[in-house]
């Protein structure tokens, strides 16, 4: 989580760690002002500072995903059903909203939820395939496997799809924005649904 201070200062908290307080940084580079130095909370001497310097802007792709800096809802279609994950920014990591798996009638029957479930929540981090050469719209998510699948992000359509991606037994068929996560949930479509898992 990141907050600017009322001073301009730039806080940042890594999780549960430590706090940490950057202030600007010209760097010495003419016209530079996208450095930034700072040091731990409650740290009095500025000789143990961490440099912050500017790589590059972010992609369409990226974007996309970070939302307004609190990450993405997305909803996930497999054969059989959907559920919903939230793309997060801390980590890179994918959240999987376990509450709203959903399954169609005629696979609720035939599936092992169980295992199902099991398969489908072990999605865990995203990461782009390039994320400096290029405005890169493919998109890895490690759900577990050797080889992360790669899903190419229609940025118009505001969805992921990806080639014969198999999670167990299971097919990916795609992933759909739903949602700024800084956004407040809409009310759940699986009240209407008869196969809540």
């Amino acid at each position: 989580m990141w907050y600017l201070s009322p001073e301009g200062d730039l806080i940042i908290q890594w999780d549960n760690n430590a706090s940490y307080i950057f202030r600007h940084d010209p760097c010495n580079h003419e016209g530079c002002n996208r450095c930034f130095e700072g040091v731990a909370a409650g740290t009095k001497s500025a000789v143990l500072g961490i440099k912050m310097k500017f790589i590059h802007e972010l992609g369409s792709a990226e974007r996309m995903i970070i939302g307004s800096g609190s990450g993405t809802e997305w909803t996930v279609y497999f054969e059989g059903g959907s559920f919903n994950v939230l793309f997060e920014t801390a980590g890179n990591s994918i959240r999987p909203q376990e509450e709203s798996l959903c399954l169609d009638e005629n696979s609720a029957g035939k599936a092992d939820v169980a295992i199902l479930r099991e398969q489908l929540m072990s999605i865990k981090s995203w990461k782009m395939e390039h994320w400096v050469a290029c405005d890169c719209l493919h998109v890895l998510i490690d759900w577990g496997q050797i080889s992360p699948p790669k899903f190419d992000m229609d940025l118009n359509a505001k969805v992921m799809t990806a080639d014969d991606i198999q999670i167990g037994n299971t097919k990916v068929l795609r992933i759909e924005y739903m949602r700024d996560a800084s956004e407040s949930a809409p009310p759940s479509p699986l009240m209407s649904k008869p196969n809540v898992v």
